[in-house]
């Protein structure tokens, strides 16, 4: 499964929002388009969330969920990345 084929599941969706709070969990279609491409913008893909921590710890519980789940996770910087790095790994999903 590809990063933009399917939507989280509630009860993901639910533990995920437990560790970064309402603001720190974006599903909306809406509010992922921001995050479809960084500055190579010839290659878009939907993310199926974003998750915004605040610290080392929410991160870490974040990956953990992840790997768990066999979600693949992209770490994103400033988004101006030329590369299409930002994109999950073949292997990932």
């Amino acid at each position: 499964m590809s990063a933009g084929e399917a939507v989280l599941d509630a009860r993901t969706q639910r533990e995920l929002r437990s560790i970064v709070g309402d603001r720190g969990l974006l599903c909306a279609p809406e509010d992922l388009q921001t995050y479809e491409c960084d500055g190579l913008t010839n290659f878009r893909v939907l993310p199926r969330a974003v998750l915004l921590p605040g610290t080392t710890e929410e991160v870490q519980a974040i990956v953990r969920v992840c790997h768990r789940e066999r979600i693949p996770f992209v770490a994103r910087g400033a988004g101006t990345g030329l590369s299409g790095a930002r994109f999950p790994s073949p292997m990932a999903s």
